[in-house]
């Protein structure tokens, strides 16, 4: 059986597609790989330990760039702001002036020659009377509050601004459509395929494309809920992507019984999902090789938090930095891997780090580049604690399974993770780390280290090793070969390419 994977990614950073490739090719599938690249491949590539070839396709942004940038220089910058809507300054009014002129004549008066005063006072009394008759008038027929409504914004600002989005929107469609049709082309090159397994959501456009042309069974595997992603316009998008295409589907795999719950309900047509998980291949226990304390510069003794993987937002990296401020002396913070925060998370850290060193310790928190896969686990053995601290900002996160859950376990190292509804429930099956809340702050993780004993570690650890010996990637991996093995049954005529 010949079988194409398809993703819109280079894979090489992919393990839950590296883990499917391994398993395909171990067991006799005849197995090409197809993926995006910043530049195109003239030939297969190979990656170290995944003996299959891949092509990538070119995802060449920069005419679309170009495009895009040309429109937004044409539309200019909008201002909101526009003179003609400044509030017009308040003027005194003349009759203020007159009272205030009457009022310096009456006390000049007074103050004059007593023959006088009488009269002064008498017009005194008459003045302040008439004010306070004029002020109960005044609030008497005062209105009632109204809520006032902001300026109206000029037209020619909310038609840039609609120009703008629309831009945005169409970027992103044909971007969409570029990568779509770099994969259609890459594929169409070296099939037909009796299988196209598609990864993530472009790539099962492609797929469909591909099977309507040269037939074939096409495999959908979903990593998330791509319609929970993003801002709205991205997230309709994604959605009315999955209504074109879920008809084509024959067989559905995705990574969780939350988000399989989701697909159930939202999108009924599809097939019956089949659960795979991102866990880890099994492995022997791992003994720390001294490379993590030694990469981050940590005295011997000395207990890590470590953070590996992407820099990204409502990770709760902002949270992990300002808990290390109260760790106790023997506790630090490493954060191992890249991003576009990391410049962010680096100003964090300096003001922490800087007391560090003047109260006689080394750096609380410390950055280190991110490992190869095939090392991460030698390097993770290190810590003495993993960090999962995910925000709940999203339906993504809330029902996440990140690779992380495995990862640290199999190096042997329990974690702290966000009480979220798919990881507290291995966490507690398993007794593999430490929940905070969802709604957690730097001193919700702080307390949570700062109370861990040797004891306590020990427990975890021994958990850990549980969970690795049964929660492996062999417990998943027959349910992938379930469905190839399923497909070969029902094989149908392959169709030249159109």
């Amino acid at each position: 059986m010949r079988i194409a994977v398809l993703a819109d990614s280079s894979i090489s950073h992919d393990t839950r597609v590296q883990k499917q490739l391994k398993t395909l090719v171990a067991n006799g599938y005849d197995v090409t790989a197809f993926g995006i690249g910043q530049a195109a491949s003239l030939g297969p590539i190979r990656y170290p330990e995944l003996d299959v070839d891949i092509y990538l396709g070119f995802k060449n942004e920069i005419p679309l760039q170009e495009k895009y940038l040309t429109k937004k220089a044409a539309f200019g910058k909008s201002n909101t702001r526009n003179a003609e809507h400044k509030p017009k300054k308040k003027t005194k009014h003349k009759f203020h002036r007159f009272i205030l002129y009457l009022a310096i004549f009456f006390l000049g008066l007074a103050l004059g020659e007593p023959a006088y005063r009488s009269y002064a006072l008498a017009g005194g009394g008459v003045l302040v009377l008439a004010l306070l008759l004029l002020f109960a008038r005044k609030q008497l027929r005062k209105p009632k509050p109204r809520k006032t409504l902001p300026p109206e914004r000029p037209k020619a600002s909310v038609e840039r601004d609609r120009s703008r989005a629309e831009s945005r929107a169409e970027y992103r469609r044909e971007k969409w459509a570029m990568v779509r049709d770099e994969l259609v082309n890459e594929v169409s090159k070296h099939g037909p395929f009796d299988a196209i397994h598609s990864h993530d959501i472009i790539a099962l456009e492609a797929g469909a494309i591909l099977k309507a042309r040269s037939g074939g069974k096409l495999i959908w595997d979903a990593h998330e809920i791509y319609e929970a992603l993003g801002n709205t316009e991205a997230a309709a998008l994604r959605r009315s992507k999955i209504l074109e295409n879920k008809k084509s589907v024959d067989f559905f795999i995705t990574i969780n019984e939350s988000i399989a719950g989701y697909y159930e309900q939202h999108h009924p047509e599809l097939p019956s999902p089949t659960i795979v998980m991102n866990a880890t291949l099994p492995s022997e226990p791992i003994e720390d090789d001294g490379r993590l304390r030694a990469a981050a510069e940590l005295p011997e003794g000395s207990k890590i938090v470590l953070f590996q993987g992407g820099f990204a937002k409502e990770r709760g990296l902002e949270a992990l930095i300002g808990a290390a401020r109260d760790f106790d002396p023997s506790w630090f913070v490493v954060l191992m891997g890249w991003g576009n925060l990391e410049d962010k998370l680096r100003a964090m850290a300096a003001p922490i780090n800087e007391q560090a060193r003047a109260d006689g310790l080394p750096n609380k928190v410390v950055f280190l580049p991110g490992a190869p896969y095939s090392e991460l686990k030698y390097w993770t053995a290190g810590a003495t604690l993993g960090a999962i601290p995910y925000e709940n900002s999203s339906l993504n996160h809330l029902y996440c399974t990140p690779n992380k859950l495995w990862e640290y376990p199999v190096a042997g190292v329990p974690f702290i993770a966000t009480d979220l509804e798919e990881m507290s429930k291995m966490v507690k099956a398993y007794d593999t780390g430490f929940l905070i809340p969802r709604d957690f702050t730097s001193k919700s993780i702080s307390d949570v280290v700062n109370a861990i004993t040797d004891e306590i570690l020990d427990q975890k650890r021994a958990a850990c090793a549980r969970f690795s010996r049964e929660q492996n990637w062999s417990r998943f991996e027959p349910r992938l070969l379930a469905i190839y093995e399923a497909l070969g049954k029902e094989e149908e005529p392959l169709r030249a390419a159109t």
